[in-house]
């Protein structure tokens, strides 16, 4: 890693990670506006991916082998980001989705949502909890990894390498 540089380091990926949260935590808002804008008119699956694609974000829907939808994500290219639909919030998530195309209710419709497309962002901003908006918690970089303590690991390593230097040594 040191002869690649210092911009693929640990430091740089986490600096990279907590301005990626930053854009997504701004530009989300657009994509929740638009999937609520669709979702007003009760399309079945097929209609719901065309018309966002009207609204230029694409959307990758995952199906296991019985047809159960299990993950959507929204690709923004206007606006740079590709995001799983369960980081806009808990009403934006696969299962609400999946039970929705399966035949239930539309959730969109059963919540009150203004008439003007501004104030009906406002509301979705509102009635969704969405994990961007938890403040975060101090990640635990110890040293253990699954039970092994990588220090240790790299004791044991300098004595084996000190060792073979050794008998490099003494067969001259």
């Amino acid at each position: 890693a040191s002869e690649i540089g210092r911009q693929v380091s640990y430091a740089a990926l986490r600096r990279h990670f907590e301005q990626s949260k930053g854009v997504v935590r701004e530009r989300s808002g657009a994509i929740r506006r638009a999937i609520a804008d669709v979702m007003q008119t009760s399309p079945d699956r097929a209609e719901f991916i065309d018309r966002m694609r009207g609204h230029g974000i694409e959307t990758v829907t995952r199906i296991n082998a019985a047809g159960r939808l299990y993950g959507i994500t929204f690709i923004d290219d206007a606006n740079g980001i590709a995001v799983n639909g369960s980081r806009l919030g808990k009403g934006f998530a696969a299962n609400v989705f999946n039970a929705y195309f399966a035949g239930g209710a539309n959730p969109f419709l059963e919540m009150s949502w203004p008439k003007e497309k501004e104030e009906r962002g406002a509301a979705v901003e509102n009635l969704t909890e969405s994990p961007n908006d938890i403040p975060p918690t101090e990640i635990d970089l110890s040293l253990q990894v699954h039970g092994a303590d990588l220090r240790e690991l790299a004791f044991q390593r300098r004595l084996r390498n000190r060792a073979r230097v050794r008998l490099r040594r003494k067969s001259r």
